[in-house]
């Protein structure tokens, strides 16, 4: 379990803290000499069993950006408030915080507990029951406790107890560690530390630095202060990183495991502001922390040009730098100047499609479903997002941050997710066009592209009504760009097996078409495969063909290569052909040779057929093609 603390300046805190684990959290000299906490102190015990890290956060005004650093990955709040001062300003604010980061559960603890009176402690009980009504800590135990006298410290590890039962179970599917400090330690290099989020980080294995994308090795794992060999999801960790240097990683950084997710500087959200905010304008300026990361930003609202105070809108952050954010992840916004925070929100989409339209009606339908909707249904979304492109293994993994085996398994009834709840993904809905590596496209961009390859086909047919179909690669090039070849692949195979097209070879047709003539075609074709039969092997071009049966070329030209399809005609090369009954009598005569002969020159076999050289040699490379003779130096080898 992760505590963390909250509260305004020297409310006791780090003494609070100090009371329960006996660790002192303030470790910078400046905090020992000034009194107050500047950045995140960590601390660790065991109660009863169970660990229990606690992130002590600064609670000075100037430090607040600090404090959202640490607070972002906590289980249970801790809201402290000082007896002697009660309800104040920091106190509102951090509470405003935990409350749009939707911390799941808390507890309230009045500490200085020697130093009042019961009447005022139960005045300052009262300020705080009315600034939680309403909220996640109405109904959250109270305790009154003395850091200096040890008062009330046991009956508040008995409350951290109690509410373990409420905990949320974390993800342990993929490595994020949002990363809070950067060191180096002498002879071991660097070292960084944060709340795993989710997934494991293991001993002398391989992670990736977001946004840098830099690969670096974990050498080794400490959680909760001891040597391990892999630290779990909700733990505080610190790993020593082999392959980075300490000036190459900031706060506000992600480990995550190579190659899984993707950077990004935008992001789809909702937005709600405090009740106490400015209304926020359509390109307002404002700080995004996320986690442990602090970016400015600027705001697109969508169906509205401002945000008053105490509303939500949808809208999209563009962030100045590239982060790691998820789906779900809970941020902070705060403005420049004065630095005070004005609200937060929720990520819907960490990988949006591009620039949000201010007024958009389908953009706002389509920010709305991703508002509630559940992990198969985004599945679902992001897969009609990518449209004709079809989604694949690495688009998928990175927007559902889901590894390659759970997207494999979504079609099984027994694949389900982090919450152990199971997937039903609608048939009707997306097509898997290839299992793995995981390939889908949505139903309706596969019905589209298969009408639009079947009417491009159809349109082909018109245009060459002798031709027996569509060449594959032409096809694929007569559709949108966007289209690749493995998408197209896949859909054309889907939709032969839905009997809407056939292939024959590398050609593509209408199913059940074939090729049929008409009377003149038939007239045609019967004087073409006449005149060929009668040329013998001294046949002569397609234009000479023409001018010999007074046929216009170009539909000469149709009917001779439909008779060598048909097995009637064989095409020597480019603009000769002959008879398949010639061809067939010429390959006999050449087999015959072989009882008397091995080889045959050119000028042998010119002399043979009483040809030129002009016909003799395309009809040599073609017995070689058909494997009758093979080449040796000038001479043929009877095969």
């Amino acid at each position: 379990m992760i505590i963390g603390t909250a509260g305004h300046i020297d409310h006791g805190k780090t003494a609070l803290v100090k009371a329960i684990t006996g660790v002192d959290t303030d470790r910078l000299p400046e905090e020992k000499a000034r009194g107050i906490t500047i950045d995140i102190g960590f601390a660790h015990t065991v109660l009863e069993g169970t660990e229990i890290s606690f992130i002590d956060v600064p609670g000075h005004e100037r430090f607040i950006k600090n404090m959202l650093a640490g607070i972002g990955g906590i289980d249970l709040l801790m809201l402290v408030v000082a007896a002697d001062e009660s309800v104040m300003p920091q106190t509102r604010e951090h509470f405003d915080i935990c409350r749009l980061l939707q911390i799941p559960s808390g507890v309230i603890v009045i500490t200085k507990r020697d130093l009042v009176d019961n009447e005022t402690l139960d005045l300052v009980r009262e300020e705080i029951s009315t600034l939680v009504k309403g909220s996640f800590l109405e109904s959250a135990p109270v305790f009154a406790v003395s850091s200096k006298t040890g008062d009330g410290i046991q009956e508040l590890k008995n409350g951290f107890l109690s509410a373990l039962g409420g905990i949320r179970k974390r993800q342990s599917d993929v490595l994020r560690m949002p990363v809070d400090r950067v060191f180096v330690l002498k002879g071991q290099g660097t070292v960084v530390t944060g709340t795993l989020i989710s997934g494991t980080a293991k001993k002398d294995t391989t992670g990736e630095i977001l946004p840098a994308r830099r690969k670096v090795r974990i050498r080794s794992v400490h959680a909760h202060n001891h040597s391990v060999e892999k630290a779990l999801a909700g733990q505080r960790t610190a790993l020593n990183l082999q392959g980075v240097e300490k000036d190459e990683i900031r706060r506000g950084d992600v480990l995550t495991e190579p190659d899984f997710f993707e950077p990004t500087s935008l992001l789809d959200v909702k937005i709600t502001l405090l009740q106490n905010s400015k209304p926020l304008v359509q390109n307002s300026a404002i700080r995004f922390h996320h986690m442990t990361a602090d970016v400015p930003a600027r705001v697109t609202l969508s169906g509205t040009q401002v945000l008053s105070p105490g509303e939500s809108a949808f809208g999209q952050l563009r962030l100045q730098r590239s982060i790691l954010a998820l789906f779900d992840d809970r941020f902070i916004i705060r403005r420049h100047s004065p630095l005070v925070t004005i609200g937060g929100g929720v990520i819907l989409d960490h990988m949006p499609s591009g620039r949000l339209r201010k007024n958009d009606p389908e953009i706002l339908h389509h920010l709305q479903e991703l508002e509630h909707a559940s992990r198969e249904q985004r599945f679902s979304i992001a897969v009609a997002q990518k449209g004709f492109h079809g989604a694949g293994e690495s688009f998928l993994k990175s927007k559902l941050a889901l590894p390659a085996a759970e997207l494999r398994n979504l079609k099984s009834q027994d694949a389900g997710d982090h919450k152990g709840r199971p997937y039903h993904l609608k048939s009707d809905e997306v097509v898997f066009l290839r299992s793995n590596p995981v390939l889908a496209i949505s139903r309706k961009s596969e019905l589209e592209m298969m009408q639009l390859i079947e009417d491009t086909v159809r349109l082909f047919h018109g245009q060459n009504p002798l031709l027996p179909g569509i060449p594959k690669e032409e096809l694929r090039t007569r559709l949108p760009r966007e289209v690749p070849p493995d998408v197209f692949s896949a859909v054309l195979e889907r939709a032969c097996s839905a009997n809407r097209l056939q292939t024959e070879k590398e050609t593509v047709s209408l199913f059940g078409r074939s090729v049929s003539l008409n009377q003149e075609q038939e007239s045609l074709a019967a004087l073409a495969e006449d005149f060929l039969l009668r040329a013998g092997l001294g046949s002569p071009g397609v234009n000479l063909i023409a001018k010999e049966i007074q046929k216009d070329p170009g539909s000469v030209k149709k009917i001779i290569f439909l008779l060598i399809r048909q097995g009637k005609l064989v095409k020597v090369s480019d603009d000769y052909f002959v008879h398949q009954r010639s061809w067939e009598e010429l390959k006999q005569r050449v087999r015959s040779l072989k009882p008397k002969q091995t080889t045959l020159s050119v000028a042998d076999f010119k002399a043979l057929f009483g040809l030129s050289r002009k016909f003799a040699i395309p009809l040599l490379e073609q017995l070689d093609r058909e494997g009758i003779t093979r080449r040796s130096g000038n001479e043929r080898i009877i095969l």
